[in-house]
């Protein structure tokens, strides 16, 4: 006659019996949950730092775009005034001919 459980009954939590083999299962699954959980975490910290540092660059491209703007529009500017206007004037019907 052979019996049903090859290893002895492991009483758990909520009434339930296990084979000690069905134990060393579980415990293996929550180490690699934990495992898991552990990873998650830090790709999850590497996704928030690369998301910031592509916020600081965004934001350091719109100042540049700004800057170039500003000066753009003083060079446009201190052009004009050195110049007088009809000397401007002049110059573009030049080149439109």
């Amino acid at each position: 006659m052979s019996t049903l459980f090859t290893y002895p009954l492991v009483f758990v939590e909520g009434g339930l019996y296990l084979r000690a083999e069905e134990e060393d299962m579980i415990e293996e699954l929550k180490m690699d949950l934990k495992t898991k959980d552990q990873t998650i975490e830090k790709l999850k910290a590497r996704l928030a730092l690369a998301e910031h540092e592509e916020y600081k660059k965004a934001r350091e491209v719109d100042i540049l775009r700004q800057s170039l703007k500003i000066v753009s529009s003083k060079k446009a500017s201190s052009l004009d005034s050195t110049k007088p206007k009809w000397a401007l004037v002049k110059h573009a019907r030049k080149t439109q001919c």
